[in-house]
């Protein structure tokens, strides 16, 4: 297993370069980010249960999109993987890419909580 760094679950520095600096609009933007990414999820594994290519690609851009506010490198990586798998149509390779999609959102709650920010 390769090691990684701490920042590629959860780079604060970063997403509170985003905010302002303001901590508290990152706590506001934590707060919709875990009141969302559980919908999105929904909807990504609907699509890969339906293997709908374009309903994947779109709900896991989305999700790429949200995460990168965190710089949350790990998450994004996983949200890339499978849009790509979608856009290629590769969708045999969708269920092991969501599942590994749904670990790191874990670990960016995780994060997420560990830090103070929901």
């Amino acid at each position: 297993m390769e090691h990684e760094q701490p920042n590629d679950v959860l780079n604060l520095a970063l997403a509170l370069e985003h905010v302002g600096e303001d901590f508290g609009l990152l706590q506001d933007a934590a707060g919709l980010f875990v009141e969302e990414w559980p919908k999105l999820l929904s909807e990504i594994r609907q699509a890969v249960a339906r293997r709908d290519a374009r309903t994947l690609r779109q709900a896991a851009h989305t999700l790429k999109g949200a995460a990168s506010h965190f710089g949350a490198e790990l998450t994004c990586q996983a949200a890339l993987r499978l849009e790509t798998v979608a856009r290629e149509g590769r969708l045999d390779q969708a269920p092991d890419a969501l599942a590994g999609l749904e670990s790191e959102l874990a670990r960016l709650e995780s994060a997420l909580t560990i830090q103070g920010l929901r």
